[in-house]
């Protein structure tokens, strides 16, 4: 009975006690199961699956005629997965066949093998594998299996994870508008990093489950989503230009070694931007091989200056437009003075009492500070204003501000010069010289040519405004013909068309205040046709080596402006007119007249009719002597020498100022000798003496940076 009643006891309990298990048990589950099956699952989830990126094809960016500029290719990143190569007892054969395919150790190799993860990347060797290195990796590892758009060799624990590859056909050409993506597959400036959005598209992916050696588990069923790949961007590039302005610099480059260059060619009826080069560059294929601060800065946007002489462009227009500006009125050049300060001319001394056309021609800093005072600060600051010199271009891909700001009187003469109170960019200029171009009318600058919206497109607005009339823009064209047909702008003439344009030689402001007399921006916008223009173009170039002689500016930007030009327009097509190359060869040409014998009046008369000047020795009423002789072949403005007085009553002249090749024309015609020391200009002149010897003169010459120092040469 009593044993009856322990084994009773004892079931109950037991039988409790598995009742209480049970319970247990079933609470257990029912807390897994219901109460934190998101956390279990989650948990799950992390252990067991897996997902491949499925990377979105990045739109192109091509340009105006749907030329590839920047295009994505298919490539492999290298990933390990190292409990799979363990398992597989592969270590040493991955070891030995990644080091060789990709160029790197098998110590490192290793290292990665011998990790406790799933999966490891072997970067950089890895990254950005091409397509065509495929084919390696086929024969060194055999049979493979497609996951995704991956490709798994499971025998050796390798997988090449597929991705794309950004190249650049043109390789340098026009790096700095389009940018680059850098190895980890980030966009690095320009389109590529402004329009990243619209460029990249959105990646798609397979999700699935696998083991931990990496195997896809047999019932898990892949979930896909395919990629949306980016759109095609269209720029208003013209490769081909873009071509020949880089071309055109190279040589510039080369010769004067620049500290950076920058160029534009414009459609002045749309404003498209055709070409923009910024130099130095590099090649965003091999990025990594550039000095990322000298090379990849775009100094074409992003880099300011004083103007200097390009800029007198602004001064001029607003003069024609608001009737301050007549050709024919007369002004004393060579200095001004403003308040206590005194403005000087490029040549010292100046041209004496010249028109203003002339002084447009001969780029007079005293004939611009004069439109200026006759403007007034306010009208002229509205120009500029209008002109775009204040704030921003607009460009899409943004730029820095530019500013006219002056605050005393001095501060505003110097800036009708484009000195001292302005500080712009070269986009800004040129697109002053392609509204007048275009008839008057001010646009913003245009980049994109594909329709981007406009919180993708750096805040783009599409300005149009009048900044002055067409018959003012007309005369003005025909004055900046003027100065490529007859003045500072003669080494940027065409045969055969007609050329309007402005030259620059502003000096560089220095740390501590004022002005170098020794490094120079040197610059030249202008256009062609004058009757149509096809193009607008401005070089600006910072710091040419000159070895201190600014006469040397003409050699610089001028040819980098004529190549380019010259070679666009046979390109779109535009054939040099054969009037024109005739009007061309005899519009300066001119014969030197007979005036041996005359009277000096007529021979003034008969030496002025074919436009030159006239320098005459002695006080006769009869020409005795002329220099060059008749019917010689002289350009117009020319100098010749007619002499009036036996040799031995002339004074001995002043040459201070010429150049050798004047001192030696004049010393030959009178007779004189002349000893000279150095190259350049004369700066000092002193008489020698001898006893029983014919005096001599002795001249000491010098660049023309010593012989005579002014703030802009134009």
């Amino acid at each position: 009975m009593l044993h009856n009643k322990r084994i009773r006891i004892r079931s109950l309990v037991l039988g409790g006690f598995f009742i209480i298990c049970v319970a247990v048990i079933l609470i257990r589950l029912f807390w897994i199961q219901v109460v934190n099956f998101e956390f279990y699952e989650k948990h799950n989830n992390k252990t067991w699956a897996y997902e491949v990126k499925m990377p979105a094809h990045r739109g192109d960016i091509v340009d105006r005629n749907g030329k590839v500029l920047a295009a994505s290719a298919p490539s492999y990143h290298v990933v390990l997965h190292p409990e799979m190569v363990r398992d597989n007892k592969r270590e040493a054969d991955v070891a030995r066949e990644l080091s060789r395919l990709l160029g790197t150790t098998e110590s490192k190799v290793m290292e990665l093998v011998n990790k406790k993860k799933t999966q490891v990347e072997l970067h950089p060797q890895g990254r950005n594998l091409p397509y065509d290195r495929l084919e390696e990796f086929n024969q060194t590892f055999g049979q493979s299996r497609i996951q995704g758009q991956d490709i798994v060799f499971y025998e050796y624990g390798v997988r090449l994870q597929r991705d794309t590859k950004r190249y650049y056909p043109y390789n340098e050409t026009a790096a700095h508008i389009l940018g680059y993506i850098d190895r980890e597959g980030k966009p690095i400036m320009g389109v590529e990093a402004e329009l990243d959005n619209i460029l990249s598209g959105k990646d798609g992916s397979v999700k699935g489950q696998r083991d931990l050696r990496g195997y896809p588990l047999p019932q898990s069923k892949p979930e896909v989503v395919q990629p949306k790949d980016g759109q095609q961007v269209q720029l208003t590039i013209d490769v081909d230009i873009q071509k020949i302005l880089e071309d055109s610099m190279r040589d510039m480059l080369r010769k004067w070694n620049p500290k950076f260059a920058v160029g534009y060619v414009m459609d002045p009826k749309t404003m498209e931007i055709l070409a923009m080069a910024s130099a130095p560059t590099f090649n965003p294929n091999s990025y990594w091989d550039s000095d990322p601060i000298r090379d990849m800065k775009n100094n074409a946007l992003y880099s300011r200056f004083e103007p200097g002489s390009t800029f007198k462009l602004v001064t001029l227009a607003a003069a024609v437009e608001e009737k301050k500006f007549n050709a024919e009125d007369k002004f004393l050049s060579g200095e001004i003075k403003v308040g206590v300060d005194r403005l000087r001319d490029v040549k010292r001394g100046g041209w004496g009492t010249i028109d203003y056309l002339t002084g447009v021609k001969k780029s007079s800093n005293v004939g611009f500070v004069k439109m200026g005072q006759a403007l007034g600060e306010d009208m002229f600051m509205s120009y500029a204003d209008a002109f775009g010199m204040n704030g921003n271009t607009g460009v899409e891909l943004g730029d820095v501000a530019g500013f006219v700001r002056y605050n005393r009187p001095v501060e505003f003469a110097t800036t009708t010069f484009g000195q001292g109170g302005v500080v712009i960019n070269g986009l800004q200029m040129t697109s002053a010289y392609a509204a007048v171009a275009n008839g008057g009318e001010w646009m913003t600058p245009q980049l994109i040519k594909s329709d981007i919206p406009p919180s993708d497109s750096n805040e783009h607005k599409d300005e149009r405004r009048r900044v002055i009339s067409v018959a003012s823009a007309k005369q003005v064209s025909e004055i900046l013909e003027e100065v490529v047909l007859d003045g500072t702008g003669q080494t940027a003439q065409i045969p055969g068309i007609r050329v309007a344009g402005k030259t620059g030689t502003a000096q560089r402001p220095k740390n501590g205040g004022g002005y170098s007399d020794h490094t120079w921006m040197v610059s030249f916008a202008g256009y062609a046709p004058v009757e149509d223009p096809k193009y607008v173009i401005g070089i600006f170039v910072d710091d040419p080596q000159l070895g201190g002689d600014y006469t040397l500016a003409s050699q610089v930007a001028m040819p980098v402006f004529k190549s380019t030009m010259e070679r666009s327009l046979r390109l779109s097509g535009v054939v040099p007119s054969t009037e024109e190359k005739a009007k061309a060869a005899t519009r300066y040409q001119r014969k030197m007249p007979d005036v041996t014998s005359k009277p000096v009046g007529d021979a003034v008369k008969a030496i002025q009719a074919e436009g030159m000047k006239i320098r005459r020795f002695g006080q006769g009423d009869k020409v005795l002597k002329q220099y060059p002789s008749a019917q010689t072949a002289l350009s117009k403005g020319s100098t010749v020498y007619i002499l009036t007085d036996k040799p031995e009553n002339i004074p001995t002249p002043v040459f201070d100022g010429l150049s050798l090749r004047d001192v030696l024309a004049i010393s030959s015609f009178l007779g004189i000798k002349v000893r000279v020391e150095g190259e350049g200009y004369v700066t000092e002149q002193t008489k020698i003496s001898s006893e029983g010897q014919p005096t001599e003169v002795m001249l000491k010459l010098a660049s023309r940076t010593e012989a005579a120092q002014a703030p802009d040469s134009g």
